[in-house]
């Protein structure tokens, strides 16, 4: 029943092109079946929204599996859910610079800015990225390989809730075997670009598992 709704939810986020934010909790298998399900139901349709995995549990090998099966997921990390266990340093470790966010996924709003910022001070110390000290100008050339880590994870939120960053199939995996998976210049190429995005393109759901 609950997947049935959740499968259902999900339906109506790609028609209506809305990004989710989707918990999964002790169920890598079921999702793994469930995203193979929506990828063969709504084939390319499917790659015009994209899907965080918010407070991610899932191990290591599960994420890196399903990081290069669909380039349309990001994974989100959270001190107050993923810090209870040592495995999610690993977790971290090997998502792709590109596909990771931080959040508190805390209750109060008191506690939303401390524990995000905890997150990403442990994402930057595992990636050994630099945590700016100063604010930096937008489009300033600098290349994304020295960004500090708040501005990778600015563009990777924006990555998120902008186009659906597509869906691989066969031929793609053909043609694009050199490439790298997580290039953010890769966008979903169906009927989708050509339409109006005017209402609520940045706009997500989030649906609990």
């Amino acid at each position: 029943h609950q997947l049935a709704i959740l499968e259902a939810q999900i339906d109506v986020a790609i028609e209506l092109r809305r990004s989710v934010s989707l918990h999964s909790v002790k169920a890598q298998q079921v999702t793994i079946e469930l995203l193979k399900r929506l990828k063969e139901k709504h084939g390319r349709d499917f790659g015009a929204i994209n899907i965080d995995f918010h407070s991610c549990g899932f191990s290591s090998e599960v994420w890196k599996m399903i990081e290069k099966e669909y380039p349309n997921t990001f994974l989100s990390i959270s001190v107050v859910i993923n810090s209870r266990s040592p495995a999610h340093e690993s977790l971290i470790r090997v998502c792709s610079p590109s596909r990771i966010l931080s959040e508190s996924d805390y209750n109060t709003i008191e506690g939303c800015t401390p524990y995000t910022w905890e997150m990403v001070s442990t994402i930057a110390r595992i990636k050994g990225w630099p945590i700016e000290s100063e604010a930096w100008v937008e489009d300033d050339g600098t290349p994304e390989s020295e960004w500090g880590a708040v501005r990778r994870l600015q563009a990777n939120f924006r990555r998120f809730i902008g186009p659906g960053l597509g869906i691989l199939d066969g031929a793609d995996k053909q043609s694009r075997k050199a490439q790298r998976l997580n290039d953010p210049g890769r966008k979903w190429r169906g009927t989708w670009e050509s339409e109006s995005s005017d209402e609520g393109e940045d706009a997500s759901i989030d649906t609990k598992q």
